[in-house]
Formats: C-alpha cells, structure tokens, sequence
C-alpha cells in the first residue's frame, strides 16, 4: 500500500492516516474537502474543536437557544446559522460524526482552515 502524506504538515507517516470529511452549508451551497492526517494531527484538530464541535453519539438535542457553537453569538433562529457535519475516523478504523451551527464569520474561519471548497449540486 503507498504512503500518503499527512495534509496538515506534508509529511509520510509510517502509521496509519486518518481521514474526516467536513461539510458546511452555506447559502445553499456544500463546501467540503476530505483531509488526510497523521494519528496526532487528527488528535489535535478534534481537539481544537472539541468546544464547538458536538459528537452526535454523545448529544442529540438541539434545546438551548440558539447560537454559533464557534464563538457563541445567539441568533433569534437556527436557520441563522450555518450547519456543519464532520465524519471523521480518529484511529482510522472507528466512525465519529460531528455537528457544528456557525455564524458567517466563524464559516469563514472554518472554510480556511479545513480547505473547504464548493462542491456542485
């Protein structure tokens, strides 16, 4: 099997990569990307976003106000805010998917920092 580079550094890992598959809608259109990460970059990037980002084995609910999950401004509606969805597979094996509302600034921060890109319909 050839090695592939972790898309976070560019480096061959010897280990096992790990694969997630963000997607944000914005204004009708679907920004995806599919990333490639080394076992500790994908640790990192969950990490990072463990705050904003709900595993939705753990929480199903929706039953707070609602509010950007990046930097929590409240909005008079969900539908103010636009819907996040990550399947990632942190060991490379197992199956984790993730939720996330964003305001349009914290979208933008998304999209840069996973390299979403739009996808046609």
């Amino acid at each position: 099997m050839p090695k592939m580079p972790c898309d976070a550094d560019g480096r061959m890992s010897r280990d096992r990569l790990a694969g997630c598959y963000p997607t944000l809608y914005v204004d009708g259109k679907r920004w995806q990307s599919y990333r490639r990460l080394c076992l500790d970059h994908m640790s990192e990037l969950l990490g990072s976003h463990r705050r904003d980002w709900t595993d939705s084995a753990f929480d199903g609910s929706l039953e707070q106000e609602p509010a950007c999950t990046g930097c929590g401004v409240v909005v008079q509606e969900i539908a103010a805010l636009h819907p996040f969805y990550c399947t990632a597979y942190p060991d490379g094996k197992e199956r984790r998917d993730f939720r996330a509302f964003y305001c349009v600034d914290c979208a933008e921060l998304i999209k840069r920092e996973l390299h979403l890109n739009v996808k046609p319909s």
